[in-house]
């Protein structure tokens, strides 16, 4: 009977060690790289929306003086507790704020304070929240409110239509209502739904 080569072929101690490392090696980063996927999925999922996006600020100042607008424009100048800037979205958070704006003779003309002020760092507009508190000495009236916007261009002051706001005057007469707006270049006042008033005194 002729001798058949055996198909079985035995791998030597030291080839079968190497072997079965190499595939212990793979096994085990394969489970690694499927523990970081899931960990990193569940993170995501976990974790808000509005936390994930959340961007840092560029610059950081504390007790810090911001200024709106251009000097040829009677600039508005505020004082501010904090103040963030994000440099990408042209953006400044500006935190326990008062803040004030002269006249063309130099004379403080509008005060006022807030609790916080988003600041659009290409057009100057201003979005104001909290505790808002605006006084106008030509005008002899101070508007108080918790939500209002600023557009630089026009020098326009809006409220959004379902905050309430109070405007009182220096002779004692008082109006309060929704849906505000304020042209201080023109020196026109309206509401667009009036809660309140007393007026002549």
């Amino acid at each position: 009977m002729n001798n058949v080569p055996s198909l079985n072929t035995r791998l030597s101690k030291a080839r079968m060690t190497g072997i079965l490392t190499a595939m212990f090696n793979r096994g085990i980063l394969g489970m690694v790289l499927v523990i970081t996927l899931l960990v990193s999925c569940s993170a995501e999922q976990g974790v808000p929306k509005s936390v994930q996006m959340k961007e840092q600020p560029d610059i950081q100042l504390s007790n810090a003086t911001y200024t709106i607008g251009r000097d040829a424009e009677n600039p508005i100048t505020i004082q501010a507790f904090s103040i963030s800037l994000y440099l990408k979205t042209n953006k400044a958070l500006l935190e326990d704020i008062t803040f004030e704006q002269q006249d063309q003779q130099g004379q403080v003309d509008l005060t006022g304070s807030a609790e916080k002020a988003t600041v659009d760092t290409e057009n100057y507009n201003v979005q104001l929240q909290g505790s808002i508190k605006i006084s106008k000495k030509t005008e002899n009236f101070t508007i108080e409110t918790e939500n209002l916007s600023w557009t630089n261009d026009s020098q326009l002051l809006q409220s959004d239509e379902k905050s309430p706001v109070y405007v009182s005057f220096n002779d004692g007469d008082t109006i309060s209502g929704t849906g505000f707006s304020g042209n201080l270049k023109e020196g026109i006042y309206e509401f667009s739904s009036i809660e309140k008033g007393v007026l002549g005194k």
